[in-house]
């Protein structure tokens, strides 16, 4: 059984030298792996057609492989000498059906009941709806086929400033959309360049589309509950701080980043504590005692000083995040607006 057999819609890249071959190509071979009994194989998918026909014939191809004429063969007739050229044929009538406005789903439903597609829909595809079912039940006994009837959705009203109180605002400002403050700076050097570019190149244009997705991601966080926002900002100053770390070699920078510490004397220390939770939950196979180890910091790629403006990368990324984890800090499970609604409604 192949459940979501719509993520093998891509053949991928066949793999050579140090590059595996795709999943897809994988699976093929495993299911026709020659010597083996055969296997029976049921793909399971709601939309067998995403965004051409052709991801139904590469489904297919785990089974047909590269023969064309594989339903011309072997006591199968459906009248399809060549699969490449039926399918082209279908993609036409595919696109010119979703030009009409019909869905995906809707015509892989006609396919498999006119038309040309009915050879591959109607021979090799099952389908079946709720509606389906119910109608079949009773052309075949007198029972009533009962599905659970969904209830409506219940909302409960919270205010996110009950819970999150100056958080709120530190996050609104640290967010906005002209200049946010959340700068991210260790995912987007090539925007601290000592000498810029005189125009962005394709690589910018990635980093700061990662630097989005980052604060989007923290924006899910932080409206999911201020337990699992908090959790992020540690993981991310701790990356914040290995990153520094490294990147401290001269003398003003390690007198910089000291001064930083002393400052955040007690966050250093609820972060050391949660590091320390962290590995009672999930013990390593080697025990360390440090916050920082050695591994973290041989993970870290370092940037040239003379290419990238640092000082710049620490100021706009240290602080922000350790305003986070501070105000975050402040909120208490019983000032959780959403929390309390929550347990009010179960």
């Amino acid at each position: 059984m192949i459940d979501e057999a719509h993520h093998f819609r891509n053949p991928g890249v066949a793999g050579t030298g140090e590059k595996d071959p795709s999943r897809y190509r994988k699976l093929r071979q495993y299911i026709n792996q020659p010597g083996s009994r055969p296997k029976q194989v049921f793909y399971l998918t709601a939309t067998p057609i995403n965004n051409s026909v052709h991801d139904f014939r590469h489904i297919l191809g785990l089974v047909t492989g590269e023969n064309q004429a594989y339903f011309t063969e072997g006591g199968r007739n459906l009248g399809i000498h060549n699969l490449q050229s039926h399918f082209n044929q279908l993609e036409k009538k595919f696109q010119q059906q979703a030009a009409d406005g019909l869905l995906e789903t809707e015509f892989s439903e006609v396919l498999s009941q006119t038309g040309e597609g009915r050879e591959i829909f109607g021979e090799l595809v099952v389908q079946r709806s709720r509606g389906y079912v119910r109608a079949s039940e009773k052309l075949a006994s007198s029972s009533k086929v009962l599905f659970p009837d969904r209830e409506a959705p219940r909302v409960a009203a919270y205010q996110l400033k009950i819970t999150y109180g100056r958080l709120l605002e530190a996050v609104a400002t640290a967010f906005d959309r002209e200049k946010p403050l959340f700068a991210l700076a260790i995912y987007n050097p090539l925007s601290y360049l000592v000498t810029p570019p005189d125009k962005e190149d394709l690589e910018t244009g990635r980093q700061k589309q990662v630097v989005a997705l980052i604060r989007t991601l923290f924006l899910k966080r932080f409206e999911s509950s201020a337990k699992a926002f908090e959790s992020s900002c540690i993981r991310l100053l701790h990356k914040l701080l290995v990153w520094a770390e490294v990147h401290a070699k001269r003398a003003h920078d390690k007198a910089r980043l000291d001064r930083w510490k002393t400052k955040h004397a007690k966050l250093l220390e609820l972060l050391g504590h949660s590091d320390a939770v962290q590995r009672s939950l999930w013990p390593d196979d080697e025990e360390h005692d440090e916050f920082i180890t050695e591994a973290d910091r041989d993970a870290v790629e370092e940037l040239d000083p003379t290419i990238h403006r640092i000082d710049d990368m620490c100021d706009d990324t240290l602080e922000q995040i350790a305003e986070f984890v501070i105000l975050v800090g402040d909120v208490r499970p019983e000032r959780d607006s959403k929390l309390t609604a929550l347990i009010k409604l179960l």
